[in-house]
């Protein structure tokens, strides 16, 4: 990898009494001057059927003509969370010599379709995300879990519910 691809900022906003207000989530991909097409997609899939546990069935992500997943990795799912990634730097390129075979590991935009839209908190989606990981695709994993995140009303406290993870 010669170069990141993009960056992301969570910023949490306190009142004047020191309460939680509001969160600020942006994300940012840089790449050459082709790539700058981009569509904001919203799929929404009603999975129904005996025995299945589907939770996100509403995903929203910038992504390319063509393309049915994000490679921008920033992701809305259900109202619920918020999943985004910068890519790090692999420095030492000897890594590569630890990397599974292809019939070992599961892609990555595979298992972050998959954890999308099986996970019920934060934490599920970070387990599936590791599920058969090649060890490549080095990124940090942002995951904003809304139902953490609330708004303070009153004497009620928001409870932050950031999840960072390194893949």
């Amino acid at each position: 990898m010669s170069h990141s691809r993009c960056s992301t900022i969570i910023k949490v906003i306190k009142d004047d009494d020191d309460k939680y207000k509001d969160i600020l989530i942006s994300h940012s991909t840089w790449d050459g001057y082709s790539e700058m097409i981009r569509f904001f997609k919203h799929y929404e899939f009603e999975f129904l059927g005996k025995n299945l546990a589907m939770p996100a069935n509403k995903i929203t992500f910038s992504s390319y003509p063509g393309c049915i997943s994000s490679t921008d990795d920033w992701f809305i799912i259900d109202e619920q969370f918020v999943v985004m990634e910068t890519t790090l730097e692999l420095i030492d390129e000897n890594a590569f010599l630890d990397v599974l075979p292809a019939s070992e590991y599961i892609p990555d935009h595979y298992r972050v379709n998959i954890a999308n839209r099986l996970a019920f908190h934060a934490e599920d989606w970070i387990d599936w995300l590791a599920f058969v990981n090649s060890g490549t695709y080095c990124s940090e994993w942002m995951i904003i879990d809304l139902h953490k995140f609330k708004k303070s009303i009153g004497k009620d406290k928001m409870v932050p519910g950031v999840f960072i993870v390194s893949e």
